[in-house]
Protein backbone atom coordinates (compact mmCIF):
# COMPACT_ATOMS: atom_id res chain seq x y z
CA UNK A 1 0.00 0.00 0.00
CA UNK A 2 1.07 3.57 -0.66
CA UNK A 3 2.28 5.33 2.49
CA UNK A 4 0.54 8.72 2.71
CA UNK A 5 1.93 11.16 5.27
CA UNK A 6 -0.37 13.91 6.52
CA UNK A 7 1.34 17.00 7.90
CA UNK A 8 0.09 19.14 10.79
CA UNK A 9 -1.47 21.68 8.39
CA UNK A 10 -3.74 18.92 7.05
CA UNK A 11 -5.41 18.58 10.46
CA UNK A 12 -8.21 20.85 11.65
CA UNK A 13 -7.71 19.72 15.22
CA UNK A 14 -6.61 16.62 17.05
CA UNK A 15 -8.08 13.62 15.29
CA UNK A 16 -9.75 15.32 12.30
CA UNK A 17 -8.38 15.87 8.78
CA UNK A 18 -9.56 18.44 6.24
CA UNK A 19 -11.34 16.72 3.36
CA UNK A 20 -9.61 19.09 0.95
CA UNK A 21 -6.19 17.97 2.20
CA UNK A 22 -6.61 14.25 1.47
CA UNK A 23 -6.17 14.25 -2.32
CA UNK A 24 -3.14 16.60 -2.28
CA UNK A 25 -1.49 14.39 0.36
CA UNK A 26 -1.98 11.29 -1.80
CA UNK A 27 -0.60 13.13 -4.83
CA UNK A 28 2.47 14.17 -2.81
CA UNK A 29 3.06 10.52 -1.99
CA UNK A 30 2.60 9.44 -5.60
CA UNK A 31 4.77 12.20 -7.05
CA UNK A 32 2.53 12.73 -10.08
CA UNK A 33 3.83 14.77 -13.02
CA UNK A 34 0.32 16.22 -13.43
CA UNK A 35 -0.84 16.86 -9.84
CA UNK A 36 -4.05 18.76 -10.66
CA UNK A 37 -5.35 16.01 -12.91
CA UNK A 38 -4.32 13.38 -10.36
CA UNK A 39 -6.10 15.23 -7.55
CA UNK A 40 -9.34 15.33 -9.55
CA UNK A 41 -9.21 11.58 -10.14
CA UNK A 42 -8.42 10.84 -6.50
CA UNK A 43 -11.21 13.13 -5.32
CA UNK A 44 -13.65 10.98 -7.28
CA UNK A 45 -12.61 8.02 -5.09
CA UNK A 46 -12.93 10.12 -1.94
CA UNK A 47 -16.38 11.30 -3.03
CA UNK A 48 -17.37 7.68 -3.64
CA UNK A 49 -16.31 6.79 -0.10
CA UNK A 50 -18.38 9.68 1.24
CA UNK A 51 -21.46 8.74 -0.76
CA UNK A 52 -21.18 5.11 0.46
CA UNK A 53 -20.82 6.18 4.07
CA UNK A 54 -17.22 5.03 4.44
CA UNK A 55 -16.16 8.59 5.28
CA UNK A 56 -18.36 10.99 7.25
CA UNK A 57 -17.62 14.69 6.57
CA UNK A 58 -18.26 17.01 9.50
CA UNK A 59 -18.21 20.73 10.11
CA UNK A 60 -14.77 21.76 11.35
CA UNK A 61 -16.26 23.97 14.10
CA UNK A 62 -19.12 22.01 15.68
CA UNK A 63 -18.47 18.56 14.11
CA UNK A 64 -22.05 18.20 12.88
CA UNK A 65 -22.47 15.94 9.86
CA UNK A 66 -22.45 17.80 6.55
CA UNK A 67 -24.78 17.05 3.61
CA UNK A 68 -23.35 14.69 1.00
CA UNK A 69 -23.71 17.36 -1.66
CA UNK A 70 -21.75 20.06 0.19
CA UNK A 71 -18.85 18.85 2.31
CA UNK A 72 -15.67 20.11 0.61
CA UNK A 73 -14.71 22.42 3.47
CA UNK A 74 -15.42 19.78 6.11
CA UNK A 75 -13.27 17.34 8.07
CA UNK A 76 -13.23 13.58 8.58
CA UNK A 77 -12.01 11.54 11.51
CA UNK A 78 -8.41 10.46 10.99
CA UNK A 79 -9.08 6.93 12.26
CA UNK A 80 -11.97 6.67 9.80
CA UNK A 81 -9.66 7.77 6.97
CA UNK A 82 -7.07 5.20 7.99
CA UNK A 83 -9.70 2.45 8.02
CA UNK A 84 -10.94 3.45 4.55
CA UNK A 85 -7.43 3.47 3.09
CA UNK A 86 -6.77 -0.01 4.44
CA UNK A 87 -10.17 -1.34 3.36
CA UNK A 88 -9.54 -0.42 -0.27
CA UNK A 89 -6.01 -1.80 0.01
CA UNK A 90 -4.42 1.29 -1.50
CA UNK A 91 -3.43 3.85 1.13
CA UNK A 92 -1.65 3.65 4.46
CA UNK A 93 -2.36 7.04 6.06
CA UNK A 94 -0.12 8.24 8.86
CA UNK A 95 0.51 11.51 10.64
CA UNK A 96 3.95 12.92 10.03
CA UNK A 97 5.63 13.81 13.30
CA UNK A 98 8.38 16.35 13.80
CA UNK A 99 11.93 14.98 14.20
CA UNK A 100 13.11 14.56 17.79
CA UNK A 101 15.66 17.32 17.23
CA UNK A 102 12.82 19.74 16.49
CA UNK A 103 10.75 18.89 19.54
CA UNK A 104 13.61 18.42 22.01
CA UNK A 105 16.35 20.99 21.37
CA UNK A 106 19.74 19.96 22.75
CA UNK A 107 22.43 22.41 23.83
CA UNK A 108 25.63 22.07 21.79
CA UNK A 109 28.41 20.44 23.83
CA UNK A 110 32.13 21.17 23.82
CA UNK A 111 33.91 17.87 23.28
CA UNK A 112 36.83 18.97 25.47
CA UNK A 113 34.96 19.49 28.73
CA UNK A 114 31.36 18.47 27.99
CA UNK A 115 30.21 22.00 28.84
CA UNK A 116 27.61 23.78 26.72
CA UNK A 117 29.24 26.16 24.24
CA UNK A 118 28.27 29.81 24.29
CA UNK A 119 26.63 30.73 21.01
CA UNK A 120 26.52 34.11 19.36
CA UNK A 121 23.26 35.99 20.00
CA UNK A 122 20.72 35.94 17.18
CA UNK A 123 19.73 39.33 15.84
CA UNK A 124 15.99 39.97 16.16
CA UNK A 125 14.12 42.69 14.31
CA UNK A 126 12.17 44.48 17.07
CA UNK A 127 9.75 46.11 14.63
CA UNK A 128 8.88 43.05 12.57
CA UNK A 129 5.12 42.77 12.24
CA UNK A 130 2.75 40.45 10.35
CA UNK A 131 2.28 41.65 6.79
CA UNK A 132 -1.48 41.54 7.29
CA UNK A 133 -1.37 44.09 10.12
CA UNK A 134 -3.10 47.31 9.17
CA UNK A 135 -5.17 45.87 6.32
CA UNK A 136 -8.76 47.06 6.06
CA UNK A 137 -10.17 43.64 5.19
CA UNK A 138 -10.14 40.08 6.50
CA UNK A 139 -11.19 36.75 4.93
CA UNK A 140 -13.60 34.32 6.58
CA UNK A 141 -13.49 30.54 6.15
CA UNK A 142 -16.66 29.30 4.42
CA UNK A 143 -19.03 27.12 6.40
CA UNK A 144 -20.02 25.25 3.27
CA UNK A 145 -18.17 24.44 0.08
CA UNK A 146 -19.84 24.04 -3.28
CA UNK A 147 -16.53 23.37 -4.99
CA UNK A 148 -15.64 27.03 -5.51
CA UNK A 149 -15.80 28.43 -1.97
CA UNK A 150 -12.77 26.57 -0.59
CA UNK A 151 -10.22 27.42 -3.32
CA UNK A 152 -11.49 31.01 -3.29
CA UNK A 153 -10.99 31.20 0.48
CA UNK A 154 -7.46 29.81 0.14
CA UNK A 155 -6.66 32.50 -2.45
CA UNK A 156 -8.09 35.25 -0.22
CA UNK A 157 -6.22 33.95 2.84
CA UNK A 158 -2.93 33.87 0.92
CA UNK A 159 -3.45 37.47 -0.23
CA UNK A 160 -4.30 38.55 3.32
CA UNK A 161 -1.21 36.84 4.78
CA UNK A 162 0.95 38.64 2.20
CA UNK A 163 -0.49 42.01 3.21
CA UNK A 164 -2.18 42.64 -0.14
CA UNK A 165 -5.36 44.69 -0.78
CA UNK A 166 -8.61 42.77 -1.02
CA UNK A 167 -8.45 40.91 -4.35
CA UNK A 168 -10.76 41.63 -7.26
CA UNK A 169 -12.33 38.88 -9.39
CA UNK A 170 -9.74 39.43 -12.11
CA UNK A 171 -6.93 38.84 -9.58
CA UNK A 172 -8.47 35.47 -8.76
CA UNK A 173 -8.91 34.48 -12.38
CA UNK A 174 -5.39 35.59 -13.33
CA UNK A 175 -3.93 33.46 -10.55
CA UNK A 176 -6.05 30.43 -11.45
CA UNK A 177 -5.06 30.80 -15.09
CA UNK A 178 -1.43 30.35 -14.04
CA UNK A 179 -2.00 27.74 -11.34
CA UNK A 180 -5.42 26.06 -11.21
CA UNK A 181 -6.59 24.49 -7.93
CA UNK A 182 -7.79 20.91 -8.29
CA UNK A 183 -11.42 22.07 -7.96
CA UNK A 184 -11.15 24.36 -11.01
CA UNK A 185 -11.75 22.75 -14.40
CA UNK A 186 -11.18 25.72 -16.73
CA UNK A 187 -10.63 29.49 -16.55
CA UNK A 188 -12.09 31.56 -19.39
CA UNK A 189 -12.25 35.28 -20.17
CA UNK A 190 -15.21 36.13 -17.91
CA UNK A 191 -16.02 32.94 -16.04
CA UNK A 192 -14.63 29.78 -14.53
CA UNK A 193 -15.74 26.16 -14.66
CA UNK A 194 -15.38 24.23 -11.41
CA UNK A 195 -16.32 20.87 -9.91
CA UNK A 196 -19.21 21.09 -7.47
CA UNK A 197 -19.71 18.89 -4.41
CA UNK A 198 -21.00 16.05 -6.59
CA UNK A 199 -18.10 16.19 -9.03
CA UNK A 200 -20.22 17.84 -11.74
CA UNK A 201 -19.00 20.87 -13.71
CA UNK A 202 -20.58 24.19 -12.72
CA UNK A 203 -19.85 27.76 -13.83
CA UNK A 204 -19.34 31.13 -12.13
CA UNK A 205 -18.87 34.48 -13.88
CA UNK A 206 -16.88 37.47 -12.66
CA UNK A 207 -19.95 39.06 -11.05
CA UNK A 208 -20.64 35.88 -9.10
CA UNK A 209 -17.02 35.77 -7.92
CA UNK A 210 -17.22 39.45 -6.90
CA UNK A 211 -20.28 38.72 -4.75
CA UNK A 212 -18.57 35.71 -3.20
CA UNK A 213 -15.52 37.80 -2.30
CA UNK A 214 -17.81 40.37 -0.66
CA UNK A 215 -19.57 37.65 1.37
CA UNK A 216 -16.32 35.95 2.41
CA UNK A 217 -14.57 39.12 3.63
CA UNK A 218 -15.25 41.95 6.04
CA UNK A 219 -13.90 45.51 6.04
Amino acid sequence: MLKVRLINADFANDGFVYVGAIAPAIVRAIGSANPMDAERKIFSSINGAVQLGRLTPRDSDDLRELPLSDYGAGVVLFDELVAWGQSVGLFNFERQTAPASDSEPVSPVNEANDAPREEAPVAVDPIAEPKSQGLDWRPHKPKRNDGLAWPLYQFLKAAFDKGLPRPKPQDVMDEWTESKPSEIEEVMANEVKYYDGNGNVAMANTESIRKRIARMTTR
